[in-house]
């Protein structure tokens, strides 16, 4: 009998090795599975009364802003209409709330827009308002325009 089990260990030895190393990948599988399905579960309760339409005023977008039915558009959605200097606006079944601008000295207007809706993102994505979302929106795009290239966020400003 221990000849056949010797025999057996060194014919299936390392397959049982392996298959005890598959049961544990297919275990750290199935548990980051597992976690990124509680990760889509909170995601979706977090953000699913959000659904920002995002208009930027401009020669283009005035006149796409004024194409579109907002009163109507708004019932549905939260309307970020960004205007540049002046800010932006939130518009939402609720109201309508303008958020100014911060001042910046303009050099290279290139990716303000995008560095503003990086912000606004972050701010919704940290629990914020979009008030508040949009006033660090405000902040980024203002400090991107500031110097060519990528603009650098040496601390984030008190926006309370």
């Amino acid at each position: 009998a221990n000849a056949a089990q010797q025999q057996y260990v060194e014919q299936f030895g390392s397959v049982l090795v392996m298959n005890t190393y598959l049961k544990i990948a297919v275990l750290a599988l199935s548990l980051v599975c597992v976690g990124l399905v509680v990760l889509n579960i909170q995601t979706y309760r977090t953000f699913r009364d959000v659904k920002p339409l995002v208009i930027r005023i401009n020669e283009v977008g005035r006149a796409e802003a004024e194409a579109l039915d907002l009163p109507v558009l708004r019932r549905s959605c939260t309307i970020l209409l960004t205007d540049g200097p002046r800010g932006c606006t939130i518009l939402s079944s609720t109201g309508e709330q303008h958020v100014p601008a911060f001042p910046a000295r303009e050099v290279d207007p290139t990716g303000a827009g995008d560095c503003f809706l990086a912000g606004f993102a972050v701010g919704l994505l940290r629990g914020w308002p979009p008030a508040r979302a949009a006033r660090l929106g405000n902040w980024c795009g203002a400090r991107a325009i500031e110097s060519p290239g990528l603009p650098a966020f040496a601390a984030l400003p008190d926006l309370d």
